[in-house]
Order: C-alpha cells, then sequence, then structure tokens
C-alpha cells in the first residue's frame, strides 16, 4: 500500500476479501483505477472467480491497458467497444449489473462506454464459494499491474445520473443512492469492510 491505495506488480499479490459479494441480481462495482502496461492479456482487477461457477469479473482484456470487461457465470461477457481506459491515469470505473442479467453498464469518469457482448449478453450472477479478490485472479494467475483505490460494492443498479454525481464527488465520498440507503465500502487490510 503506498498514500493509501493499493499498488499490484501483476506478479501474484492481491486482495483475499473473503466470500462477500455473491449472487447479486443487481449490484454495481466502482473503483479508481491507474493501470500500467499489462505483461498479458486478460489482467483480472477485482471478482469472485470459482473454479466451476465464475460468480462475476472484472477484467482488462489487452496489453495495452485501455479496454475493460465485465463477465458473469454461464462465462457471459461484455467488453468496451473501444480503448476508454487511460494508461498510467487515474480513471474511475462504474460496472452496473442490473435487474438479474437484463443489462450491463461500464462507465469510465463517469461516461457510459460502448459494450460489445461476445458471450451471449448480460448473464446472471450466479452462486460462488470463491472469495472475492481484488488485483487479481488466483485461481487463474491473472494479476493486475497498477493501482487501485476506493473499491465498493453496492447491492444495487446505479442509474447513470447517480453513477455521474458520485464520480463528480471524488474519491472518499460516501454514496448516497437515491433508495435512500447509505453504503460504502472500504478496504481494510486484507479484508472487505461495509462501514
Amino acid at each position: 500500500m503506498t498514500d493509501g491505495k493499493f499498488v499490484f506488480d501483476g506478479a501474484g499479490d492481491y486482495i483475499d476479501s473473503g466470500n462477500t459479494a455473491d449472487a447479486l441480481s443487481s449490484m454495481t462495482v466502482a473503483f479508481r483505477m491507474k493501470p500500467s502496461t499489462q505483461s498479458s492479456t486478460y489482467r483480472d482487477v477485482i471478482g469472485k472467480w470459482g473454479s466451476s461457477n465464475y460468480g462475476w469479473w472484472v477484467e482488462i482484456p489487452d496489453t495495452a491497458a485501455t479496454k475493460l470487461a465485465f463477465g458473469t457465470s454461464g462465462r457471459n461477457y461484455a467488453q468496451t467497444t473501444n480503448s476508454v481506459v487511460t494508461k498510467d491515469v487515474w480513471n474511475h470505473i462504474t460496472i452496473v449489473h442490473d435487474n438479474n442479467g437484463t443489462a450491463n453498464y461500464i462507465y469510465v469518469n463517469g461516461v457510459s462506454a460502448a459494450l460489445t457482448d461476445t458471450f451471449g449478453g448480460p448473464g446472471v450472477i450466479g452462486a460462488s464459494t470463491a472469495v472475492l479478490s481484488i488485483g487479481g485472479n488466483p485461481l487463474a494467475s491473472r494479476f493486475f499491474t497498477g493501482e487501485l483505490d476506493d473499491t465498493r460494492i453496492l447491492s444495487c443498479a446505479l442509474t447513470a445520473a447517480e453513477v455521474l454525481r458520485h464520480y463528480s464527488l471524488g474519491a472518499g465520498a460516501a454514496y448516497q443512492v437515491d433508495r435512500r440507503v447509505k453504503y460504502k465500502a472500504a478496504a481494510v487490510g486484507h479484508t472487505m469492510q461495509m462501514v
């Protein structure tokens, strides 16, 4: 950890956050990332990767570290069509999985990115006994290179207006969603704690 941010060198380090964030019909995953050039494709950023049930995951599918992808159980997979992430610069990323697999959205710095469904549409997030891993996938040895900060997982799908508002608030701000529920996930050591 450097200046309160997690630094990953792509060589096997990750945060084991326990068996959390499982089988949600709707969810939002948000974090700030400053990716470096990846040593190979498919570098996993955050997710629950099980050996028999994949749960969900967010990954960088290119070595230039400029695209993002989100996958769900059954290996359904959506990827940004264009290069949307700026390497070596802080990017605010928000992934929204809406209403039990009817839609996925990837926002970069508050703006919705065009997506390509590469495997069968949005998919459903199934139960997985795997741990929530931040910074890499230990089962497949696919690890992120760069910095991560301000990681949050919400059990609801944020609207585009809510995503833009949270991006505009900046790092560390509490999330106030229109459903009158306040969520904030804070990384504490090697666990995720809801506060």
